[in-house]
């Protein structure tokens, strides 16, 4: 693979992530926070962690301004969301917690990859950026109440926006 492919499949992966955080997201806003205790829920997660390892690989080898955060960083991501999963699954309410400290790492890779991003194109980029900002930061509100999880849903799906905008773009420019 070359690192036009790398990226491909780490943008699909995204797009993949994206849409299934929103089904994640949707699912607290009519079962609750406590919803993410259920085994359905577990295997969503179980199943966007397991997408992170070919998004991982993806961006590692086709980046250049992100590369060595995400060599670095994201193995603790998937340490962080690993313990999430096992704790959530045990009834832990500190999983949530986890998995918030593996997104924190997602915000920071994202926020790194923008300038590798930016040469395919700024407009996704800002886009992207800025739903994952919302996401990121709107998180939490959904322990204050399920209906606010309205925002980062909003935030996800702008995100999963950015990254098919990039997705078509680098394509387009890269036929």
């Amino acid at each position: 693979m070359n690192d036009r492919d790398h990226m491909n499949l780490a943008l699909l992966v995204s797009i993949v992530a994206a849409a299934l955080i929103a089904i994640a997201l949707f699912s607290i806003y009519f079962v609750g926070v406590y919803g993410i205790f259920h085994w359905p829920y577990i295997i969503l997660l179980i199943g966007l962690l397991i997408l992170g390892f070919p998004a991982y690989y993806g961006y590692s080898r086709a980046v250049t301004h992100a590369g060595k955060f995400i060599r670095y960083a994201t193995p603790l991501a998937f340490i962080f969301a690993f313990i999430g999963i096992i704790m959530g699954s045990m009834h832990d309410f500190l999983g949530i917690i986890m998995l918030f400290l593996a997104y924190i790492i997602e915000e920071a890779t994202g926020l790194l990859l923008r300038l590798d991003f930016r040469e395919i194109s700024n407009s996704w980029t800002n886009i992207f950026i800025t739903g994952m900002t919302i996401f990121v930061a709107s998180i939490l509100l959904v322990l204050i109440s399920t209906k606010l999880v309205i925002v980062p849903i909003i935030g996800d799906v702008v995100k999963g926006i950015g990254i098919y905008g990039l997705y078509r773009k680098f394509n387009s420019d890269n036929t």
